[in-house]
């Protein structure tokens, strides 16, 4: 398995006991023991973007998540980006 992320990627290993709640823009995989949904975090949504979804994970098993996000990356860029014209 190759699995590639921006910043850390971090093993969060649950036990089955509590749910896990994360961002849906860090999740990078799951095993198949866990249930999850994808849920509307409190505040705002963006449909377009997905910003405001979470993923809530359920069950005994390990989720692999990056520290940073790739969109916010773009986001903090783009000023320094010349326009065209």
């Amino acid at each position: 398995m190759l699995i590639s992320g921006y910043g850390d990627i971090v093993e969060i290993a649950l036990d089955g006991t509590e749910d896990f709640v994360v961002d849906n823009q860090h999740v990078l995989a799951w095993t198949e023991s866990l249930s999850y949904s994808i849920e509307v975090a409190s505040g705002t949504f963006g449909f377009k973007t997905g910003e405001g979804l979470v993923n809530k994970f359920r069950g005994k098993g390990k989720i692999l998540i990056q520290s940073r996000n790739v969109e916010a990356l773009a986001q903090s860029i783009i000023p320094f980006i010349p326009s065209i014209g």
